[in-house]
């Protein structure tokens, strides 16, 4: 669009969320997203022209009507309103043709229309398009850009249109008296942003990790918009609404505090955090409620609480907050996050609290002579996860989706989860949050009796090292172990860990003697474990670094026979303990005619893994061979195969690390050992699983969401099926 000075009313920065949703339209180099398109049906004789005039009308008065976008050739984005543009609006007889034929033609033509989006720098940000279907029944596609007007403005503006409709119809004259939307602009100006960004500093400086929601396991391109409703019952609502009022909380804070809570268990964790909708109404400036523009924004609003504490104790805490947030909702939330440590993804979906929707604020209305029905609302963020709470008599729920990555499944859980939330909480809301239980009585049979109604007899005298020694025949020359770019056959750890268990037995170790460990995250640990196991000893994994009366409790605990360390110093206080370095003795002389020939029991200790020690002492856990062999091998869900590649990222002193270790060597496949750098991040930690094609690993469910996301975006997936097993979810993954 050629733009002449003298056409310019007014040039100003962009408010704080129309320099966000611009950043995103550029960002996704999509002109659809933040695209929103109402459609309904308009019964009564249309004159299209004097609908039309009507448009102009109000386009003369309102500024955001005549408001273009300039970004490209400035330093700054800026908007400009011009003092005067002619509105055009779309319009198609089909009345000539059949119910069918006009259905398709205007179904193509709006989502044709979302396709196109606005390009904010050539053209007005709203378009309108007319289809007279019969002389009394038309129907109203109107469209614009989010950066413009809020739902709420573009009811108001559906219903000034048909006022001056009828004025003009009558020769009436229609004022309109406008608060300039420049007002606003202006003030932004003069705007002390100090207090604003330090209540966000402070707010943000115990933030928990985001939450994403699992994404599908082969996510498809683009954005398909998909909405799924459901409703609170009636009297569900209304007694949550007694509770608000009982407590002194609006309504939001309850709703918001019980999606929290959700999010939190859903992350297995005490804290939550998700975006917030805010009006942006609430600044001291004279006309802002009768303002026609965008002023809602979307910030940050967190969850923490204590596992003994109630739903109740959080609600004026969630209130607090959300009034807080709304009145320093006035700021460019991009400019809070550059300031904040650099952290940049806080959430990655929004929940909005809407007293009233535009559809229904439109439907059934009767304006002059004509009614309008059936208003449709789509709207298209670029949030993969929008929720919409509306107190439409019962609590209506909109959860706006897109089904390119979030499946079904996950949108039905969340509507099964959330109600049965609210039900829990009206039920017993003295209930600690520790209790809460909002599981649906279809996941609790699957929960409780599928996936707990195998179970299969253990070979009698079936050991971890028969098995290992009949996939060293079967598999002798496959990978066992990667590292770098270093690789251990099933032929090289087998002779190696023979001869340190060979080293071992002349050491004086016997069968059940405890051996510690404390070796590097390296090839070499895998053959001390399974070198110990050979030995007939128990494998004790053990923490140099930890505090010296715990280290020392752990080692006289275990009356420790030998440790395989390179630091011998560190034991001077254990004179009557043996000690042997790693890498002098993988290596000797004729080391495949060594054949250990200990007699293995199932019954046997393998392994020991201590506590934290959080509620005192630590307290070691004995694990014996069978358990190990069934832990590793007959997992009903997580089975490895001799293709797969799993992930060992497990420190050495957790339980994980042994699921990690043996269920690749138990079941033929390859265990690839991450580096420290590439577990330093999830960003870094979702490039290792795509780079070296992982497909079993074990995550928390939190660190799991965030590397799928990042695997996402790089087109890459990996998930299948999961299984909770020691504090952890196992993934099987795919590509």
């Amino acid at each position: 669009m050629k733009i002449r000075k003298e056409d310019i009313e007014y040039i100003g920065y962009l408010s704080p969320m129309q320099n966000g949703m611009l950043f995103h339209d550029l960002m996704d180099g999509d002109s659809a997203t933040y695209y929103n398109q109402v459609t309904f049906e308009i019964y009564g004789e249309l004159d299209h022209y004097i609908f039309k005039e009507s448009y102009q009308l109000l386009s003369d008065c309102h500024q955001v009507l005549r408001t273009v976008f300039l970004y490209e050739k400035v330093k700054k984005p800026v908007q400009v309103i011009l003092k005067k543009v002619v509105q055009k609006i779309g319009y198609s007889d089909v009345s000539a043709l059949s119910e069918e034929e006009q259905n398709k033609l205007i179904s193509d033509y709006i989502v044709n229309d979302r396709k196109r989006g606005i390009d904010l720098e050539k053209e007005t940000a709203m378009r309108i398009h007319i289809f007279k279907k019969a002389e009394d029944f038309h129907k109203v596609v109107w469209g614009c850009h989010h950066i413009i007007l809020d739902g709420w403005c573009m009811s108001i503006i559906v219903k000034e249109l048909f006022e001056a409709y009828d004025a003009i119809k009558d020769a009436r004259v229609y004022e309109i008296n406008e608060e300039p939307y420049s007002r606003y602009l202006e003030w932004l100006k003069t705007r002390d942003y100090s207090l604003t960004e330090s209540y966000w500093q402070n707010y943000l400086k115990d933030v928990p990790e985001n939450f994403h929601f699992p994404y599908k396991s082969q996510p498809e391109k683009g954005y398909c918009a998909k909405i799924h409703t459901f409703e609170v019952e009636l009297k569900d609502f209304n007694r949550l609404k007694a509770i608000a009022a009982n407590e002194k909380v609006t309504v939001n804070a309850v709703i918001q505090t019980l999606w929290g809570i959700m999010l939190s268990k859903y992350s297995n964790g005490r804290s939550a955090v998700w975006g917030n909708v805010t009006s942006g109404r609430s600044m001291n400036l004279a006309g802002i409620q009768q303002m026609i523009g965008l002023f809602i924004n979307t910030m940050p609003l967190k969850l923490n609480y204590e596992p003994n504490d109630r739903i109740k104790d959080l609600l004026k805490r969630v209130n607090n907050d959300i009034f807080r947030a709304e009145e320093n909702s006035a700021i460019m939330f991009s400019q809070v996050k550059k300031n904040n440590d650099g952290k940049t993804n806080y959430f990655s979906h929004i929940v909005a609290y809407e007293n009233l929707s535009i559809t229904d604020m439109l439907d059934g209305v009767e304006l002059g002579e004509f009614q309008l029905k059936n208003p449709q609302f789509y709207e298209h963020t670029n949030y993969d996860l929008a929720v919409k709470f509306e107190p439409i008599n019962a609590l209506r729920v909109n959860l706006e989706y897109n089904a390119s990555v979030l499946d079904r499944q996950t949108i039905d859980d969340i509507e099964k989860h959330f109600s049965a939330l609210v039900k829990c909480f009206i039920t017993e809301p003295e209930l600690t949050i520790s209790k809460i239980d909002f599981s649906y009585p279809e996941e609790r049979e699957y929960l409780l009796k599928t996936l707990n109604a195998s179970y299969e007899e253990v070979e009698k005298y079936k050991t971890v090292q028969k098995v290992f020694a009949e996939n060293v025949k079967k598999y002798a020359d496959k990978s066992a172990i990667e590292y770098k770019d270093k690789i251990v056959t099933y032929k090289e750890l087998d002779i190696k860990s023979n001869c340190l268990a060979e080293n071992l037995i002349r050491c004086g170790v016997k069968q059940q003697d405890i051996v510690a460990v404390a070796v590097e995250h390296t090839p070499d640990m895998i053959i001390c474990i399974l070198g110990i196991m050979k030995a007939g000893a128990v494998y004790l994994p053990i923490d140099e670094s930890l505090p010296e009366n715990r280290f020392s409790y752990i080692m006289r605990d275990c009356d420790v026979k030998l440790v395989i360390s390179s630091r011998h110093e560190k034991y001077s206080a254990y004179p009557k303990t043996m000690l042997i370095d790693c890498r002098e003795n993988l290596e000797a002389e004729n080391m495949d005619e060594y054949s250990i020939s200990v007699p293995y029991s199932s019954e046997d200790i393998q392994y020991i893994i201590y506590t934290s020690g959080s509620t005192g002492q630590p307290k070691g856990v004995e694990i014996p061979n069978k358990a190990l062999y069934r832990f590793a091998t007959e997992n009903s869900v997580m089975r490895a195969v001799e293709m797969d590649r799993i992930a060992q990222l497990a420190s050495f002193l957790f339980d994980g690390s042994i699921y990690e270790v043996f269920q690749a060597l138990l079941n033929g496949a390859t265990l690839v050992i991450a580096l420290e750098e590439e577990k330093a991040d999830t960003q870094a930690l979702a490039e290792f699983l795509v780079k070296r094609k992982i497909t079993n690993c074990l995550l928390t469910a939190q660190l799991f969401c965030r590397a799928s996301y990042f695997s996402n975006r790089r087109r890459s997936c990996f998930f299948f099926s999961y299984k909770k097993s020691c504090g952890k979810i196992g993934w099987q993954c795919c590509y």
